[in-house]
């Protein structure tokens, strides 16, 4: 098998339009949550948002005119973020037989564009009469709505903009969508199926449609204040709009081409914990078992972990389980901890992959964020070492923990974790007994 390195990073979320920008804002300790502006959220009990700005005026220039009349704000997203990971690596137009993998939780188009036709076919009493939406109601839908609805539109979008043919696919759900793609893409390059692949998570989680969606799910907070991840007393958490995309290639194509390399990633790994939708098992065990298997599959222990890029959701069990899981799998290695939520919001699909992408910068940089809009006072005495105030150095060496745990909790039970390795000490490729053993971490059934 063949180590896998990253090589390109694309953000896309409230705080700007690429990893830099990105990055520059969580080490400045700032926040993307506000007023929501896209829309009048004043019936709603939470008013805030972090959403993206200037998104179609920064795609106009990158793809074509009608292609992107036909895209809603989801894909829009997506192509905006995979065009600045590939740009970001040093890739364009060199892609036709590179993977690529996403995830999203697309579920329909712009629900705006159906609403005249479904409210001329209510009967008095407020039901929908289809005979009458079938015979006077249709010419009322737009024309595009079933094909902006594609859920994978956004494979095709991508593929054309850069001229892409390779394997692919795409998974529906949230945080741990973008893990389990993530998973698929590790596993391309170790099989030879392609030696770059291109992954991403992005989301329009900021709609009306979300977040009212989000709202009687019970997980968004009240009024217009930002998250607070692993407060004593967790409110809720805020939905952000975002894209982020890595790219992927094995170490020796990387090392032949003199690229930049990030992290090296050395596992991937996913656990069901089948407990209630919205409520996994209290203890944690789901994300405990996830994270012991990508250990496992990186051949390293919680020693060897210097920094944990968390989920931090802001919800009181969400936080809870999380530090119960990172207690139970670290054993008593006490990694920084740190999760970016407060400031960008809850990008769903995007957040997981957000949470290695910052991983990377983590070990690249030697520096660990600080959990934005959550202080020492309302953290109260936490379990977990977690970096709050302002940024943290990470002093890393070959003799020292020089590994970074990335995780993903979804919302009907799934689990996800990562273990990337800092790029001076990622394995070499074809280790023998390790290599066997990530193979067995990086399942995500």
């Amino acid at each position: 098998m063949s180590d896998v390195v990253i090589t390109g990073i694309g953000a896309v979320t409230g705080l700007g339009h690429s990893a830099e920008q990105n990055w520059e804002a969580l080490l400045e300790g700032r926040s993307a949550v506000a007023p929501t502006q896209s829309f009048d959220a004043s019936s709603l009990d939470c008013r805030a948002s972090a959403e993206v700005a200037e998104l179609q005026s920064a795609l106009k220039p990158l793809v074509d005119r009608r292609m992107l009349r036909n895209m809603i704000r989801n894909d829009r997203l997506a192509a905006l973020g995979a065009v600045h990971a590939v740009r970001d690596a040093g890739l364009e137009g060199q892609l036709e037989q590179a993977g690529l993998y996403l995830a999203s939780a697309k579920e329909i188009s712009e629900p705006d564009k159906v609403m005249d036709a479904v409210l001329l076919a209510r009967d008095e009493d407020g039901s929908v009469d289809y005979q009458v939406m079938g015979a006077e109601g249709a010419a009322d839908f737009y024309p595009l709505f079933y094909v902006e609805g594609l859920q994978a539109a956004s494979l095709f979008y991508i593929s054309k903009v850069l001229e892409m043919k390779g394997t692919n696919a795409y998974v529906s759900g949230a945080a741990e969508a973008g893990m389990s793609a993530l998973g698929m893409g590790l596993r391309a390059i170790r099989r030879g199926e392609a030696e770059v692949v291109v992954v991403g998570g992005f989301d329009d989680a900021t709609s009306w449609w979300n977040q009212s969606k989000y709202q009687d799910w019970g997980l968004l907070q009240h009024g217009q204040d930002q998250p607070h991840p692993f407060a004593a007393e967790g409110a809720g958490t805020v939905l952000g709009e975002g894209s982020v995309f890595l790219v992927l290639e094995s170490s020796d194509h990387a090392a032949a081409r003199g690229a930049r390399v990030y992290a090296g990633l050395e596992a991937v790994s996913s656990r069901q914990d089948s407990a209630r939708v919205f409520t996994p098992l209290a203890d944690g065990d789901g994300l405990a078992r996830a994270v012991r298997a990508a250990l496992a599959g990186a051949g390293i222990d919680g020693e060897q972990i210097a920094a944990v890029v968390a989920e931090g959701t802001a919800t009181a069990d969400g936080d809870l389980r999380e530090v119960q899981a990172l207690s139970e799998a670290l054993g008593a290695a006490r990694p920084a901890v740190t999760a970016v939520k407060g400031a960008a919001g809850h990008t769903t699909a995007a957040s997981g992959l957000l949470n290695v992408a910052v991983a990377a910068l983590v070990l690249e940089a030697g520096t660990v964020p600080a959990i934005v809009g959550t202080s020492a006072e309302q953290a109260g005495e936490p379990e977990l070492d977690l970096v709050l105030g302002s940024a943290r150095p990470l002093p890393l060496s070959d003799d020292g923990p020089s590994g970074a745990l990335a995780l993903a909790q979804g919302f009907q039970g799934q689990s996800g974790a990562a273990v990337l390795r800092r790029a001076q000490t990622s394995r070499a490729a074809g280790t023998g007994a390790a290599d066997q053993t990530a193979d067995q971490g990086e399942r995500s059934e």
